[in-house]
Protein backbone atom coordinates (compact mmCIF):
# COMPACT_ATOMS: atom_id res chain seq x y z
CA UNK A 1 0.00 0.00 0.00
CA UNK A 2 1.14 3.45 -0.68
CA UNK A 3 2.81 6.15 1.88
CA UNK A 4 -0.44 7.59 3.73
CA UNK A 5 -2.67 4.73 3.12
CA UNK A 6 -4.76 2.55 5.44
CA UNK A 7 -7.39 -0.30 5.42
CA UNK A 8 -10.77 0.91 6.82
CA UNK A 9 -13.56 -1.25 6.48
CA UNK A 10 -13.91 -2.30 2.48
CA UNK A 11 -12.29 0.52 1.70
CA UNK A 12 -8.41 1.93 0.99
CA UNK A 13 -8.05 5.11 2.31
CA UNK A 14 -5.21 7.49 1.06
CA UNK A 15 -4.61 10.44 2.61
CA UNK A 16 -2.81 13.82 0.53
CA UNK A 17 -1.54 15.90 2.89
CA UNK A 18 1.97 17.57 3.02
CA UNK A 19 2.33 17.60 -1.21
CA UNK A 20 2.69 21.51 -0.74
CA UNK A 21 4.92 24.24 -1.83
CA UNK A 22 6.41 25.37 1.08
CA UNK A 23 8.94 28.05 0.09
CA UNK A 24 10.18 28.95 3.65
CA UNK A 25 11.75 25.26 4.70
CA UNK A 26 11.94 23.66 1.30
CA UNK A 27 10.99 20.48 2.58
CA UNK A 28 9.86 19.45 -0.89
CA UNK A 29 12.67 20.13 -3.32
CA UNK A 30 11.69 17.55 -5.69
CA UNK A 31 8.86 19.18 -6.50
CA UNK A 32 10.84 22.84 -7.15
CA UNK A 33 12.98 21.07 -9.75
CA UNK A 34 9.84 19.45 -11.27
CA UNK A 35 8.39 23.13 -11.15
CA UNK A 36 11.33 24.89 -12.56
CA UNK A 37 11.90 22.47 -15.33
CA UNK A 38 8.24 22.63 -16.43
CA UNK A 39 7.68 26.29 -16.06
CA UNK A 40 10.93 26.49 -18.54
CA UNK A 41 9.45 24.19 -21.13
CA UNK A 42 5.68 25.93 -20.72
CA UNK A 43 6.34 29.32 -20.86
CA UNK A 44 10.09 29.77 -22.00
CA UNK A 45 11.57 31.18 -18.88
CA UNK A 46 12.08 29.96 -15.37
CA UNK A 47 9.52 30.29 -12.24
CA UNK A 48 9.63 33.30 -10.79
CA UNK A 49 11.89 33.35 -7.53
CA UNK A 50 9.42 33.75 -4.69
CA UNK A 51 11.49 34.77 -1.08
CA UNK A 52 8.99 34.43 1.33
CA UNK A 53 5.47 32.58 1.86
CA UNK A 54 4.04 35.86 2.31
CA UNK A 55 5.00 37.13 -1.09
CA UNK A 56 2.39 38.87 -3.87
CA UNK A 57 0.80 35.38 -5.39
CA UNK A 58 -0.57 38.27 -8.11
CA UNK A 59 3.18 38.94 -9.47
CA UNK A 60 3.33 38.61 -14.17
CA UNK A 61 -0.66 38.49 -13.62
CA UNK A 62 -0.21 35.49 -11.11
CA UNK A 63 1.35 33.54 -14.26
CA UNK A 64 3.58 31.98 -11.85
CA UNK A 65 2.05 31.20 -8.95
CA UNK A 66 -1.09 29.61 -11.50
CA UNK A 67 1.41 27.21 -12.65
CA UNK A 68 3.17 25.96 -9.29
CA UNK A 69 -0.33 25.57 -7.94
CA UNK A 70 -1.19 23.37 -10.96
CA UNK A 71 1.58 21.84 -10.50
CA UNK A 72 0.58 20.75 -7.17
CA UNK A 73 -3.09 19.96 -8.22
CA UNK A 74 -1.54 17.37 -11.10
CA UNK A 75 1.00 16.23 -9.08
CA UNK A 76 -2.54 14.74 -6.18
CA UNK A 77 -4.27 14.19 -9.62
CA UNK A 78 -1.44 11.14 -10.66
CA UNK A 79 -1.56 9.61 -7.33
CA UNK A 80 -4.48 9.69 -7.25
CA UNK A 81 -4.81 7.65 -10.67
CA UNK A 82 -2.29 5.55 -9.78
CA UNK A 83 -3.85 3.86 -6.67
CA UNK A 84 -7.37 3.78 -8.18
CA UNK A 85 -5.96 1.61 -10.91
CA UNK A 86 -5.40 -0.72 -8.69
CA UNK A 87 -7.66 -0.06 -6.20
CA UNK A 88 -10.82 1.14 -7.77
CA UNK A 89 -12.58 1.81 -4.27
CA UNK A 90 -10.12 3.53 -2.39
CA UNK A 91 -11.27 6.80 -0.72
CA UNK A 92 -9.40 9.75 -0.60
CA UNK A 93 -8.73 12.08 2.67
CA UNK A 94 -7.06 15.73 1.91
CA UNK A 95 -4.88 16.83 5.00
CA UNK A 96 -4.36 20.22 4.39
CA UNK A 97 -2.48 22.71 7.37
CA UNK A 98 -3.85 26.06 7.83
CA UNK A 99 -1.06 27.54 10.21
CA UNK A 100 1.60 27.14 7.21
CA UNK A 101 -0.72 28.43 4.74
CA UNK A 102 -2.63 31.34 7.08
CA UNK A 103 -3.60 33.84 4.02
CA UNK A 104 -2.94 36.93 6.82
CA UNK A 105 0.93 35.91 6.76
CA UNK A 106 1.38 32.99 3.89
CA UNK A 107 -0.65 34.25 1.40
CA UNK A 108 1.43 32.65 -1.09
CA UNK A 109 1.64 29.54 0.28
CA UNK A 110 -2.44 29.65 0.85
CA UNK A 111 -3.14 30.68 -3.21
CA UNK A 112 -0.65 27.47 -4.25
CA UNK A 113 -1.37 25.17 -1.81
CA UNK A 114 -5.44 24.85 -2.34
CA UNK A 115 -6.27 24.80 -5.94
CA UNK A 116 -9.90 26.03 -6.21
CA UNK A 117 -11.43 22.91 -7.21
CA UNK A 118 -10.31 21.36 -3.58
CA UNK A 119 -12.11 24.27 -1.76
CA UNK A 120 -15.27 22.09 -2.20
CA UNK A 121 -15.76 18.34 -1.72
CA UNK A 122 -17.66 18.06 -5.42
CA UNK A 123 -14.55 18.38 -7.84
CA UNK A 124 -11.91 17.94 -5.51
CA UNK A 125 -11.25 14.45 -5.91
CA UNK A 126 -11.38 13.67 -2.20
CA UNK A 127 -13.92 12.21 0.07
CA UNK A 128 -13.20 14.41 3.47
CA UNK A 129 -11.30 16.88 4.47
CA UNK A 130 -8.75 16.78 7.26
CA UNK A 131 -7.48 19.96 9.02
CA UNK A 132 -4.55 20.53 11.24
CA UNK A 133 -2.36 23.59 12.10
CA UNK A 134 -0.28 22.48 15.39
CA UNK A 135 1.12 25.96 15.69
CA UNK A 136 -1.81 27.47 17.00
CA UNK A 137 -1.83 25.11 20.36
CA UNK A 138 0.97 24.46 20.40
CA UNK A 139 3.30 27.38 20.11
CA UNK A 140 0.94 30.23 20.01
CA UNK A 141 -1.18 28.43 22.48
CA UNK A 142 -4.08 30.66 20.82
CA UNK A 143 -7.27 28.69 20.98
CA UNK A 144 -9.38 31.31 19.24
CA UNK A 145 -6.85 30.49 16.12
CA UNK A 146 -7.91 27.13 16.73
CA UNK A 147 -11.35 27.41 16.73
CA UNK A 148 -11.31 29.62 13.31
CA UNK A 149 -8.72 26.95 12.39
CA UNK A 150 -11.14 23.71 13.09
CA UNK A 151 -14.12 25.23 10.87
CA UNK A 152 -11.83 26.85 8.49
CA UNK A 153 -13.52 23.46 6.19
CA UNK A 154 -16.83 24.46 6.37
CA UNK A 155 -17.45 27.75 7.28
CA UNK A 156 -14.69 29.44 4.66
CA UNK A 157 -14.40 27.06 2.45
CA UNK A 158 -17.74 25.05 0.76
CA UNK A 159 -17.00 21.60 2.47
CA UNK A 160 -19.58 20.30 4.33
CA UNK A 161 -19.65 19.94 8.18
CA UNK A 162 -20.26 16.25 7.44
CA UNK A 163 -17.08 15.11 5.09
CA UNK A 164 -14.31 17.10 8.01
CA UNK A 165 -11.99 16.47 10.37
CA UNK A 166 -9.36 17.95 12.74
CA UNK A 167 -5.78 16.14 13.90
CA UNK A 168 -5.13 18.17 17.06
CA UNK A 169 -1.22 17.76 18.16
CA UNK A 170 -0.04 16.57 21.47
CA UNK A 171 4.18 16.51 21.11
CA UNK A 172 5.25 18.62 23.60
CA UNK A 173 5.03 18.92 27.27
CA UNK A 174 3.33 22.59 27.77
CA UNK A 175 0.32 21.47 24.73
CA UNK A 176 -2.90 23.00 26.43
CA UNK A 177 -4.01 19.53 24.67
CA UNK A 178 -7.31 19.47 26.73
CA UNK A 179 -8.39 22.79 25.86
CA UNK A 180 -7.42 22.34 22.04
CA UNK A 181 -9.27 19.19 22.26
CA UNK A 182 -12.61 20.59 23.67
CA UNK A 183 -12.33 23.82 21.19
CA UNK A 184 -12.74 20.89 18.43
CA UNK A 185 -15.76 19.53 20.16
CA UNK A 186 -17.64 22.97 20.70
CA UNK A 187 -17.28 23.25 16.67
CA UNK A 188 -19.32 20.36 16.04
CA UNK A 189 -16.49 18.77 13.69
CA UNK A 190 -17.92 14.98 13.66
CA UNK A 191 -13.83 13.90 14.11
CA UNK A 192 -11.24 15.00 16.26
CA UNK A 193 -8.14 12.89 15.92
CA UNK A 194 -5.17 12.92 18.13
CA UNK A 195 -1.40 12.99 17.01
CA UNK A 196 0.36 11.04 18.07
CA UNK A 197 -0.78 8.38 20.61
CA UNK A 198 2.80 7.37 21.69
CA UNK A 199 3.04 11.06 23.14
CA UNK A 200 0.17 10.84 24.68
CA UNK A 201 1.54 7.72 26.79
CA UNK A 202 5.19 9.61 26.96
CA UNK A 203 4.17 12.65 28.56
CA UNK A 204 1.67 10.56 30.77
CA UNK A 205 -1.38 12.69 29.55
CA UNK A 206 -4.75 12.10 31.74
CA UNK A 207 -7.06 9.44 30.09
CA UNK A 208 -10.10 9.27 29.29
CA UNK A 209 -10.02 12.36 26.93
CA UNK A 210 -11.77 15.19 28.96
CA UNK A 211 -15.33 16.48 28.29
CA UNK A 212 -17.48 18.91 29.91
CA UNK A 213 -20.40 19.27 32.47
CA UNK A 214 -23.22 21.03 30.84
CA UNK A 215 -25.72 22.35 33.55
CA UNK A 216 -28.01 25.24 33.87
CA UNK A 217 -28.35 27.22 37.06
CA UNK A 218 -32.02 28.53 38.02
Amino acid sequence: MPSGSARKGPHYWRRSGRTVFTRHNRNNPELGVISASGSGTQYGCPVHTFLTPNDYPSVNGYVDADFLRQTVSDHVDAIRDYVLATHPNAKFELLWPLDVNDPATRQLNRYINLPTEWETKVGSGSDTFLIEGFQFAGIDRNLDKVRWMVGYPFEVLSWPRSGCSHVMGLFNAGWPWERDYLVGRRSRVPVVKIWAYDHLCLYGRGVPIPSEDRFHRI
